[in-house]
């Protein structure tokens, strides 16, 4: 395989790990672990059995199939080079996907782990954040981008396998982010006693306070006779000494 075919995917993971996933069949027994293992083994398959490939590349399921002339060592590769950049994951699609958050990438990696969309399983072992990352892209480029009127919800259809998965993984980790935000706001939460319920609006009523002003106030003042006097008496007889 002449070296010239090798470039536009020789140092990138994302297209490293699409290739290779064509002929996951030949490879389930390899491991590799990290960017350039992965991305070196790729390039040397198809550098050395360029044939293999040619035979047992899987198809992919795109819309638009591009199909190049030439040499016939390269027609292969050449049209799938030409179909997956046309037609894989579109930036716009995954700018809600952020490289910098960890938290969000670690979760749509388990999702998608979980849900069993993750290509190269037990053949590719990301080692950093930036390498699920592309796992996920690459995982992603590898569904179907091909409409069907069965895929979707129960009112709404005509999703292709990938849009579908984006949807439900964008809207799934939406639903995330709410309960977080509300577990966080539940964490300041006070239980009041039943029996103490009804001193405490009594209290309400006469003071005028709301609830949460007149438990403020409470913690303000028995603090100030439990534990400001002691502080500050503790604190004048440190700096005499």
């Amino acid at each position: 395989m002449p070296e010239s075919y090798l470039g536009w995917f020789k140092n990138d993971l994302r297209c490293s790990i699409f290739l290779m996933s064509l002929i996951q069949n030949l490879v389930n027994n390899e491991a590799y672990k990290g960017r350039k293992e992965l991305t070196t083994g790729t390039t040397n398959f198809l550098r050395y059995h360029i044939s293999v490939f040619n035979h047992h590349a899987s198809d992919f399921g795109y819309k638009e199939k591009i199909f190049e002339d030439g040499d016939w060592k390269v027609t292969v590769l050449r049209s799938i080079k030409a179909t997956y950049l046309r037609g894989r994951t579109e930036n716009k699609e995954l700018k809600w996907l952020d490289v910098s958050n960890h938290e969000q990438i670690e979760w749509a990696y388990d999702y998608l782990e979980k849900n069993k969309h993750t290509i190269l399983k037990g053949v590719f072992f990301p080692e950093t954040i930036e390498e699920k990352y592309e796992l996920i892209l690459a995982s992603l480029d590898r569904l179907s981008n091909i409409e069907s009127d069965d895929i979707g919800t129960e009112k709404n259809k005509g999703y292709s396998p990938r849009s579908y998965v984006l949807f439900s993984i964008k809207k799934a980790w939406d639903g995330q982010k709410q309960y977080d935000s509300k577990s966080k706001k539940n964490d300041g939460i006070i239980k009041i006693y039943k029996k103490n319920q009804a001193k405490l609006d009594k209290l309400i009523a006469f003071s005028g306070f709301t609830a949460q002003k007149m438990i403020n106030n409470a913690i303000e003042q028995i603090y100030d006779q439990l534990i400001k006097d002691d502080t500050e008496a503790v604190d004048q007889d440190d700096a005499s000494d």
